[in-house]
């Protein structure tokens, strides 16, 4: 005969196990957001330092960018485990009309013109050193390995939704496609005549 502490007994045991169910899942999700945003802060640290190698190159070619936008791929690279996941990274970015990356270069005004033009330097007759400092962003669109963080990323985008122009614009795109947009920008003082 089932007696009314056995039948209390017994319910508690269910009442345990999802309890126990229900706590396991918040510290697994907690888990994966950790190791996530970790992966992230990894890749933004890497990202930089190659950043940096390519701004140092800049500086002393004249910001010329068939020299330092090779050190910069070849920094990058670092970020990626191996060859397949550097391939797949570019073939998700692209697939919604993103590049894997983009460089900008917010100063001098010399050498944001002359990146996308034929290179020609003409050197100072005065002597002097230059005084210029180049100033480099670079923009990296991270991709979550969780797809729970990328629906999450692509519904709060939806909600500030606002015409935005230039960098931000890709900034917006990059959240609304479910990527996490790492930003690291570097300043060098140029060691080198700019273009003119």
């Amino acid at each position: 005969m089932t007696t009314k502490h056995t039948l209390n007994i017994r319910s508690q045991r269910g009442t345990a196990l999802i309890e126990a169910t229900l706590g396991l899942l918040v510290v697994l999700f907690l888990a994966g957001l950790c190791i996530e945003f970790a992966q992230a802060h990894q890749t933004r640290h890497l990202m930089s330092l190659a950043l940096q190698e390519a701004a140092r190159v800049a500086a002393v070619t004249h910001a010329n960018p068939a020299k330092w936008q090779p050190a910069l791929i070849r920094g990058l690279r670092a970020t990626y485990a191996s060859k397949a996941a550097q391939h797949q990274h570019g073939k998700s970015t692209q697939r919604l009309g993103l590049a894997a990356y983009y460089i900008d270069i917010l100063a001098p005004a010399r050498a944001r013109a002359a990146q996308n033009k034929v290179f020609i330097v003409k050197p100072r007759h005065s002597g002097h050193p230059p005084d210029d400092v180049l100033h480099l962003r670079l923009t990296y669109l991270y991709v979550p390995k969780q797809p729970w963080l990328s629906s999450a990323i692509r519904s709060l985008s939806r909600l500030g939704s606002k015409a935005r122009a230039g960098h931000q614009q890709v900034l917006a795109q990059a959240r609304r496609a479910g990527f996490i947009p790492l930003v690291a920008e570097y300043k060098v003082l140029m060691q080198s005549d700019l273009p003119e």
